[in-house]
């Protein structure tokens, strides 16, 4: 589907791309100048399942709920980035497309990750855990925000 489209493509961030301090230090962030602002997608729940060295990283599940995130309209150049940056190639992560509603219009096939080995959920590390906070607190209600604080901070540590 992305590869016969050239124009702007829509990314559903969830994780630490909800805040762009690694994009401004990879030197990408002039592909993020469009957000349109927190996103709701049903159906799925956001988890932190991906197992790294120094603690989880961010994924949503297919489970029936509902999560939160931010929606960028991107250039299409952007998407080589998000691939890199996700793990594309190393089977890290995988992209998918999903129906998000913001600002109550509904936005089709737009470009998210999902982790592809699920592993039971441990923390996040505090580095990853300050972007998603504060990615969160800019775009995000606060009702979500905070029971994703408290969710981060009730897993156990990996």
């Amino acid at each position: 589907m992305i590869s016969k489209s050239k124009g702007p493509v829509y990314y559903f961030a969830y994780g630490s791309c909800m805040d762009n301090a690694r994009f401004q230090k990879a030197g990408v962030d002039h592909y993020f100048q469009d957000p349109m602002g927190g996103a709701v997608l049903k159906g799925y729940t956001t988890r932190f399942t991906l197992k790294r060295q120094d603690g989880s990283r961010a994924d949503i599940t297919e489970d029936g709920g509902t999560t939160e995130g931010v929606l960028y309209r991107l250039p299409f150049s952007a998407v080589a980035y998000l691939y890199k940056r996700e793990g594309v190639e190393s089977l890290t992560y995988r992209p998918a497309f999903v129906d998000v509603e913001a600002g109550g219009k509904l936005y089709t096939d737009c470009l998210t990750f999902l982790v592809l080995r699920k592993e039971a959920e441990t923390a996040p590390p505090q580095h990853y855990q300050t972007e998603i906070e504060r990615g969160a607190e800019l775009y995000l209600t606060p009702g979500f925000t905070e029971r994703l604080k408290q969710h981060m901070n009730s897993l156990p540590k990996g």
